[in-house]
Formats: C-alpha cells, structure tokens, sequence
C-alpha cells in the first residue's frame, strides 16, 4: 500500500480520536505494514472466518 493511499485514511481517523488512541492507531497500523512486507499476512476470507 503506497504512502497515498493510506495518509487521507489516517488523517480521518486521527481527527476523531484523542492522542492517546491516535498513536496507539498509529502502531498498528505500522505493524500491519511491516507483517505485509515480512510476507506475513492472512487473506480476508481467512481473516474472516477466523474474527467471527
């Protein structure tokens, strides 16, 4: 996912949440961007049948 396309969706999300939950947002995100580079990721039907 390029840098373009995930800014618009984490400027929204910031001007909703309080600093705290900004950062904490901030981290997993970043988390999940690094699992994807690693290689490490699920599909979303598998991610689906599993948070069900």
């Amino acid at each position: 996912m390029a840098i373009q396309e995930l800014a618009p969706a984490v400027l929204t999300l910031g001007l909703s949440l309080d600093d705290e939950d900004f950062f904490a947002a901030l981290e997993g995100i970043q988390r999940g961007l690094d699992d994807f580079e690693r290689g490490e990721f699920s599909s979303l039907h598998e991610w689906l049948s599993t948070h069900q």
